[in-house]
């Protein structure tokens, strides 16, 4: 069965009806003590809640980079009870009475249980979204990379000279081009090099019957 909403999408729903449900209680706590003005309530309760959410998202950025935590989990501690606190408050205030006589202290409980769950829900589902986002990205950026590429190195030249020589020595012919094109070097700088090879009288140059050029070990 295909999916309709992908699992990110769920968690980034999820964390933004967390914050909204949060956000609300957190602003008439606010606006207690601005005189019930509520949007001084919610420019505050936003404050807390969005800087909850950051410093979430900050400790899994800083978990990537191998930087310490304990600084954002002290921050994530006090605006999760700040948090909590005007969950409490609006749900000691605006409570029910749901009549359940016989089981009082299940009631009595109710807005101490239910009052840290929105913000706890953030903090948690912010990790989440957090390290999803980075291992996203670390995936993202690990296939952008080219793939290695193997270079082959080719064995090095051998010297004028040494061709030369090994030539000499098997009493082969000469040829210019030959020793250019195995050296890598210029016919050029095969001339100059059998010159020097002569004048040290190593090698000599000799002509065969055919009238062929080869070389003479000395």
């Amino acid at each position: 069965m295909r999916r309709i909403f992908g699992v990110g999408i769920l968690l980034w729903l999820a964390l933004i009806l967390a914050l909204v449900g949060s956000l609300r209680h957190v602003a008439w706590g606010f606006s207690t003590l601005e005189q019930g003005d509520i949007v001084a309530g919610y420019i505050q309760a936003v404050a807390v809640d969005l800087g909850l959410l950051a410093l979430a998202l900050g400790i899994q950025d800083r978990k990537r980079n191998s930087r310490g935590t304990l600084s954002l989990w002290l921050g994530v501690a006090l605006f999760c009870a700040v948090s909590t606190y005007a969950n409490l408050l609006h749900g000691l205030y605006f409570q029910t009475d749901l009549g359940l006589a016989e089981w009082q202290w299940l009631v009595f409980a109710r807005p101490f249980v239910l009052s840290g769950v929105l913000p706890l829900l953030v903090v948690y589902l912010s990790e989440i979204v957090g390290a999803d986002a980075g291992h996203a990205n670390v995936v993202a950026t690990s296939e952008e990379l080219p793939a290695a590429q193997v270079v082959v190195q080719e064995p090095p030249k051998p010297r004028i000279a040494d061709v030369l020589i090994a030539i000499a020595d098997d009493g082969g012919e000469y040829n210019r081009a030959d020793v250019a094109r195995i050296s890598g070097k210029s016919p050029q700088a095969v001339s100059s090099a059998l010159a020097k090879l002569q004048g040290e009288k190593i090698i000599e140059r000799q002509r065969n019957g055919d009238g062929k050029e080869k070389l003479v070990r000395l």
